[in-house]
């Protein structure tokens, strides 16, 4: 499948998926970012587990990248 990079947010969201291999760490602080957003503003009483907070933020990088 070719990719279209003459749309904008393909070509960044093939960046990030680029950065995110490249370096773990980069994407280590997106996941923790993402999961103490969760943390900091859902009443979910499950986002107290880290590793469960951890898992949900990945998820969703991978949907969004």
């Amino acid at each position: 499948m070719l990719l279209n990079t003459t749309n904008p947010l393909t070509l960044a969201r093939k960046r990030f998926r680029d950065a995110f291999n490249a370096d773990p760490d980069f994407e280590r602080v997106w996941i923790d970012n993402l999961a103490m957003f969760m943390y900091d503003t859902l009443d979910d009483e499950r986002l107290k587990d880290k590793a469960f907070r951890d898992s949900v933020a990945k998820r969703l990088l991978k949907l969004i990248f």
